[in-house]
């Protein structure tokens, strides 16, 4: 009988660990290939303007554009903003905060209820800035 319980507390234990695990490498990964697949509509907000993107090409740079290399939590101002939308409802709870000043570039986001921050590529922050 103690072996037992020590068989499922080792088990609990584990999953603990793992689902304390939240946006590491996997999660990312997994968070991307969700945008990649369900993602039909981009709103990039910059100021007053909101700029809707449905071009799945255009899709893909933006998703592709968030580096899964962390970057640290900066304490600037956000430029603005990016949310993700399959047939109407926001993919994430959320939109992602963007900077795009050299010193600050980064995106902000909430996944699995953690704040992240990832780095931004020079394609991605090309795009923004042209908006």
């Amino acid at each position: 009988m103690k072996v037992v319980s020590r068989i499922l507390a080792a088990f609990m234990t584990l999953a603990l660990v793992l689902s304390m695990a939240g946006c590491g490498a996997h999660g990312f990964s997994e968070l991307k290939r969700r945008l990649h697949a369900e993602t039909d509509r981009i709103e990039i907000r910059r100021g007053s303007r909101v700029v809707a993107v449905t071009d799945p090409v255009t899709v893909r740079l933006v998703v592709d554009g968030v580096a899964s290399e962390s970057a640290p939590l900066y304490k600037c101002a956000y430029d603005g903003s990016i949310q993700f939308f399959c047939r109407g409802v926001a993919l994430l709870p959320e939109p992602m905060e963007f900077n795009l000043s050299p010193a600050c570039l980064h995106v902000k986001f909430v996944y699995r209820d953690s704040l992240h921050s990832k780095r931004i590529s020079p394609g991605l922050a090309g795009f923004l800035r042209g908006l």
